[in-house]
Order: C-alpha cells, then sequence, then structure tokens
C-alpha cells in the first residue's frame, strides 16, 4: 500500500505488512476494512483485501449461494488466519494519521519527518515504535488524536499547518516552518490547545468540533482530498462534502454494515455448490475474469468455441458426478454456472429481506428441503404440543428446534463515516455503495462499499447451535384481532405517526413485532442463566412478516456461534428439550411482570431511541447491543403481560397474559 501526500499523488515508500496482534474475525467488525487501529504507539489505517497473495484469496474463498444472489456477489473470502486463530500479517496497514508530536518537546510534525532524524541503524525500531531522540534518551512519539473526515466516506489528516497559519499573530519569514502543539492551560479541554508555528503563527482548536467546523475549514482552503486511504491503488476522486473533524477514538468514526446470514444447504442448490467447489471452476473462473466484462464472459461460455472453456467445464462436471454421486452432463454445468453469473451481476434483481429469511425460516419449522450430508445444518423439530399435551401454554407455540449444528456466515459489505446506516436495509434496497465519480455537495451519509474487483466480500463463517421458537400463528392472529381498534393497540401503531425512521422499520412497528421480538429479548436474557453462555455469546434472528395465519411468519432463532471448526459444546441446544424449554419460558414471563423501574417503565409510553420502545428497559427486556438485531428498539412488555388500567388492574390484553 502506497501512502499518498496531500495533493493525493504517490510517494515513493512502500508501508510495508506489520504483524498485528488481532484475530480474524476482528477484520469483519469492529477493525473492518477502513477502521482505524492502535498498535504500539502507532495509529494505522486497515488496507483492503485486495492487498492479499492471490493465492491467499483463493484457499479461502468459500460460498453462500442464496447470499451470494441477494448481495449480488461471486464469493466469499475469509481473512487468513494461523493456527491460533489470529489473522496472519496479510493484512496491509498504513499510517494514519500520519501526524506525531512528541509528548517532552511538543514538536509535531509528519511521520516522515520524524524519520529524518533517526540514523539507518535505528529505521526498523523506529517503523515498530516511532520515536525520537531527547538528550541521548529514546522518546516515543504520540499520533495525533484529530483526522477529518466526509460524509462520503473519505479520511485525511487534520490541516494543522493551514489550521496554525489561519489564525492570530504576526508572521516572520523563517527557514523552515516548524510546528508546536501546546496546552494553554485551563482545564486541559480542546479549546485550551494551541497550534503554534515558529513563524509566530498561532489558533486555538477552538470550535473544531462544533457544527460550523466543516465550513470553517473551507474558508481557510481546506477542503476533502477525496481519498479513502485504505483502497488499493487509489487515485484521487473530486468530492465537494464539508470536512468534519473528529477524535481519531470516536465511535462514529466508523460504522460497519455487516450481513449475517443462516447458510442453509437448500435442496435446489446442492449441484451450483458442488460446481463451485470443484477444483478446475477455480481455473475457469480466473481464465474468464481475464476476458473482460460479465457479459463477454456469458457470450464466451455460450458459444461454446473456445478449447479452454470446454475443457474445463468437462472436468467440473466429472467432479461433481464424483461428488454428488449423480450422473451430470457438460451441458447442465455449463447452463448452471452461466446461470449462476447472471443472478450475480444482474442488480435489477433484488430479493426483499421476508423473501431471503423465509426459505430459512421454512427449513427451520418443518425439517425439510435441505441436503443433509453438509454437515451445515442438523435439526430436529419438536411440536410441543404433542410432546406436553396437558401445557396450556404450549398451545402458544407451533414448534420449537433443536439446531444441533449451523453455519453463520457475517459478510463485511460496507461501512459509513459520521452516521449509521441500517445493514438490513441492503437486501431491500440493494445498495452497491458510493459512487466516487458523482460526490456533490449533500452532507448526506452514503454507504462506502467493500466489494471487491473480482466481486468478493471479505466474510467469516462461524459454526454453532441454536434454539428456533415458531408461534402459533392462529394464536397470534387472534390475538391481534383482540386488540384491533383498541387504545391498547393504538399506543404502539401511534409510534409509527411523526417517527423519525425510514420506511424499513415503519412496517415492523405492529403489535405482533413488538411482541415477538420483546419474547425473544426475554427469553435470551433467561437463557444466559441457564445454559452457561453469557447474554452477549448469545444472538437473536428474527422470522416476522405480516399476512394471513397460512403464509405469515412468527418465530425467532436464539443462537450462539463460533469462528472455530468444531463449533459450540451444546449448553445452549439442550435448553431446548420440552421440559426445559417450558420451564425457562415461564420463569422468562414471570420476571417480565415485574422491572426494578416499575410502575414507571410498564407506563410509560416512550422510552429509547426517538421513543420507539414501551415497556423496555435495561433491568427488564434490553440485551445486548450485538445480541439485538433491531439496535434494542420496538420492545414492550406490555404486549406479553398486558398493562395496567387507570385503576391499577391488567385487562386480558397481552399475548400470554391469561397464562401467566
Amino acid at each position: 500500500m502506497y501512502q499518498a501526500n496531500r495533493s493525493g499523488r504517490r510517494l515513493g515508500r512502500r508501508v510495508s505488512p506489520f504483524t498485528m496482534d488481532i484475530r480474524r474475525s476482528q477484520l469483519i467488525t469492529p477493525f473492518g476494512t477502513g477502521s482505524l487501529f492502535d498498535m504500539q504507539n502507532r495509529s494505522v489505517i486497515i488496507c483492503d483485501s485486495e492487498n492479499w497473495n492471490p493465492n491467499t484469496v483463493a484457499d479461502n474463498t468459500f460460498d453462500d449461494i442464496r447470499l451470494e444472489e441477494a448481495m449480488h456477489a461471486s464469493g466469499f473470502v475469509e481473512p487468513p488466519a494461523k493456527a491460533d486463530g489470529s489473522a496472519k500479517d496479510h493484512n496491509l496497514v498504513t499510517d494514519l494519521p500520519s501526524w506525531y508530536f512528541s509528548p517532552i518537546t511538543r514538536d509535531l510534525k509528519t511521520l516522515q519527518d520524524w524519520r529524518k532524524y533517526v540514523s539507518p541503524s535505528d529505521q526498523s525500531r523506529f517503523e515498530r515504535v516511532p520515536f525520537h531522540i531527547y538528550h541521548g534518551h529514546k522518546v516515543e512519539l504520540v499520533p495525533v488524536r484529530i483526522i477529518c473526515v466526509c460524509s462520503a466516506g473519505h479520511i485525511q489528516d487534520f490541516p494543522w499547518q493551514e489550521w496554525a497559519h489561519s489564525g492570530s499573530g504576526q508572521g516572520a519569514p523563517v527557514r523552515q516552518h516548524e510546528l508546536t502543539l501546546k496546552n494553554a492551560g485551563g482545564n486541559g479541554t480542546i479549546n485550551n490547545i494551541v497550534v503554534q508555528c515558529s513563524c509566530n503563527k498561532k489558533r486555538s482548536l477552538q470550535g473544531i468540533f462544533g457544527t460550523g467546523a466543516g465550513g470553517v475549514l473551507k474558508h481557510i482552503g481546506v477542503s476533502c482530498k477525496g481519498l479513502y486511504q485504505w483502497k488499493h491503488n487509489e487515485e484521487a476522486t473530486n468530492c465537494e462534502e464539508l470536512l468534519k473533524p473528529m477524535l481519531r477514538s470516536a465511535n462514529s468514526l466508523y460504522f460497519p454494515n455487516v450481513v449475517s446470514s443462516v447458510n442453509i444447504p437448500l435442496t435446489e442448490n446442492v449441484s451450483i455448490e458442488a460446481i463451485k467447489s470443484a477444483g478446475a471452476y477455480r481455473f475457469l473462473q480466473d481464465y474468464l475474469s481475464n476476458k473482460g466484462s460479465v457479459e463477454r464472459q456469458i457470450q464466451l461460455l455460450d458459444d461454446g468455441d473456445d478449447s479452454y472453456v470446454v475443457s474445463k467445464i468437462t472436468d467440473i462436471a466429472r467432479e461433481v458426478e464424483d461428488r454428488i454421486e449423480e450422473s451430470v452432463s457438460s451441458e447442465e454445468v455449463l447452463t448452471q454456472i452461466v446461470e449462476n453469473l447472471k443472478s450475480t451481476y444482474d442488480d435489477n434483481q433484488n430479493a426483499d429481506e421476508t423473501s431471503y429469511r423465509r426459505a430459512e425460516y421454512d427449513v427451520l419449522r418443518s425439517d425439510q428441503g435441505y441436503e443433509r450430508k453438509t454437515g451445515r445444518l442438523d435439526l430436529r423439530v419438536q411440536d410441543m404440543k404433542e410432546e406436553l399435551p396437558e401445557d396450556g401454554l404450549a398451545d402458544y407455540l407451533q414448534c420449537v428446534t433443536l439446531v444441533n449444528q449451523l453455519e453463520v456466515v457475517s459478510v463485511l459489505k460496507s461501512f459509513s463515516r459520521i452516521r449509521p446506516i441500517d445493514s438490513d436495509l441492503l437486501i431491500d434496497e440493494g445498495i452497491q455503495g458510493t459512487d466516487d465519480n458523482d460526490l456533490t455537495h449533500s452532507n448526506v451519509i452514503r454507504e462506502v462499499s467493500l466489494r471487491r474487483s473480482d466481486g468478493k466480500y471479505v466474510g467469516l463463517r462461524n459454526h454453532g447451535e441454536g434454539i428456533f421458537v415458531c408461534l402459533s400463528p392462529e394464536k397470534v392472529l387472534a390475538w391481534e384481532k383482540s386488540i384491533s381498534g383498541t387504545d391498547f393497540e393504538r399506543r404502539i401503531l401511534n409510534k409509527a405517526i411523526g417517527a423519525k425512521v425510514n420506511d424499513y422499520l415503519l412496517q415492523y412497528i405492529t403489535p405482533a413485532f413488538y411482541m415477538l421480538h420483546t419474547l425473544s429479548h426475554i427469553v435470551l436474557r433467561e437463557l444466559s442463566f441457564t445454559s452457561g453462555y453469557s447474554s452477549s455469546a448469545l444472538r437473536e434472528r428474527l422470522y416476522y412478516s405480516d399476512g394471513t395465519a397460512g403464509d405469515r411468519m412468527c418465530g425467532f432463532l436464539i443462537y450462539t456461534s463460533s469462528s472455530d471448526a468444531d463449533g459450540t459444546l451444546g449448553g445452549l441446544v439442550r435448553q431446548g428439550l420440552p421440559g426445559n424449554f417450558m420451564s425457562i419460558l415461564r420463569a422468562a414471563l414471570e420476571k417480565a411482570k415485574w422491572c426494578s423501574y416499575d410502575p414507571s417503565c410498564i407506563e410509560t409510553m416512550g422510552q429509547g431511541r426517538d421513543s420507539l420502545n414501551l415497556a423496555a428497559c435495561h433491568a427488564c427486556a434490553l440485551v445486548s447491543e450485538t445480541s439485538c438485531e433491531r439496535g434494542n428498539l420496538l420492545l414492550d412488555r406490555g404486549v406479553l403481560i398486558g398493562v395496567p388500567d387507570s385503576e391499577g388492574k391488567y385487562a386480558c390484553t397481552g399475548f400470554f397474559q391469561s397464562h401467566i
């Protein structure tokens, strides 16, 4: 990776890869491509996977056919790993910010300028831990805390030179402008830090985090350089967005958009999975990628005139026959490869999230329609009414499925800066990311795509176990009818009026979804006590759609997973056995009746972000942010247990109220 100077031209120095003490799962989140990472006493930005060795990419490529079609991807690449699970040093990084200061002398210079004062024998040591010599002692340098970003996702150094020379003081002629970063006293806030030049010009950092900071920078002639800094062979683009100074440790600097999928080996995808896993397919893919556009590749396949393509198709057919133990012709292989290419790169075919999850939902509740030989999924569906016919609470459950083995794929699709973009929108909208050629001043937060040039994304496979709970659709529909038109229903539906949420979230502001989501949370909280896993180790996956009893989805999956190939130990799935689960459900509902913040919590008409929650707080219904799909929003204990009326009595309005 080459660093770029302030004008966007390349410097002639290659930044070597560093040895990073970081697990490869962290390269998905929180240290994905484009994020800043503190390594010893230096700050670096994680570069993209285009820097990885091509053989490493080929050896770590895997497929999730459904997710590939939804994201228009040609595959996914796992970060390369050493035996201990940490990431190999294939992950190149480059210094950002490039300005460092001495905590002793307060001198402020670029890392390149500091390097000039280091003897040749100490250069390698300087690369590991930047330092300078002061009175014969080595003093470690400190990276500055402030960088600049824009709403299009670009990032660059704070303009220290320009900022100092835009301030007060009578400039004096000097041979070279040397900067210092001083503390003017006071309470040590950012307002007391002063950037001073050897020419006597100086300016305080007061106001750099204010709302008008971008306009101030533009006024002194500083604009966005249109650089992401992490891209392979990047060229500057024209960007007119205003810059926003930020602390490099700020949470709002980097918001990764991670897509997750339960990699279910559907029967209909067995053939294409076998084709893409064939050794000859890799050679065919490399050959086709050098032939130009996807349209050109499809034409080359359809023509059948290329002898190399014909031979590889024949080899693939032979490998597939050996794998699936069925007769497969070259024509069938060719047809499936062409169809896969079309579905992968056709941006007009966008699968909505409901359709995408329905395939998982149907398999999880029926134990049908998937290939069992792959080892990626092993489940057993339990009809709770048959298992516990005398338990009235079991009537509310269609089934509880023990998922002994599952594979969860997490893909780093994109990121944004300053404000997050809901990652759930990507399937519904098919977002492809920022268009570098059309960046005009709008201050609209843009999603920066991390799609590789070969159509792949960086992802990770996690193996684990889980419990899938499917509610009775007839019971849910009957409950919805019983509260229709009541104040109890309107207390939730009114959340959609004037709410500052996108259309995607509006579809979930319904009593049924609030009930499903809250039930998932209280069960997850209870499982953390009985399964041996902490609540942060458990995650939810919601399956919901509106409609009639026959075609609606109303279920949730609680799972835990690990990037280790052996997965987890079975402590969670055992809690799904009929006797165990019903005890857990009863305990969760009993605890939901009480909150240490009641009566304030149960009677509130809004709390949480945009007041989208009702009776739900950290004491009763919220879980770890990493465990919840909706950011701890759209929750209400009242839809489960009912809410008190003006006289303090509970009307039979909660879904489970008559059985608790």
